[in-house]
């Protein structure tokens, strides 16, 4: 269980890095960074976070369902990364 954990955590990960990209895009651009954000634009990077936020919460309800984790114990671990998957990333707040 652990090893998945750590893939969960590894693939929830990715769409903070991409927002992070998305935030410094401009500043990446001028200065000739290549990043994600930079090569694929902004448009293509906010639906990239937004698809893999979408794979870590069906990855998350898999796991818990195949192990048969959702038990008293279990349920209050899926609904909190779930819901850190929704709330957490940068990339619906609009500067």
């Amino acid at each position: 269980m652990g090893v998945i954990l750590a893939f969960a955590l590894l693939l929830r990960q990715v769409p903070v890095e991409i927002s992070h990209q998305v935030q410094d895009i401009e500043n990446d651009a001028k200065t000739g960074v290549k990043t994600f954000a930079v090569i694929a634009g902004k448009e293509k990077s906010v639906f990239a976070a937004k698809f893999f936020i979408i794979v870590y919460l069906a990855f998350i309800a898999f796991t818990f369902i195949s192990c048969n984790c959702l038990n008293p114990a279990g349920l209050p671990i899926l609904i909190i990364f779930s819901l850190h998957s929704i709330f957490a990333p940068n990339i619906f707040v609009k500067k």
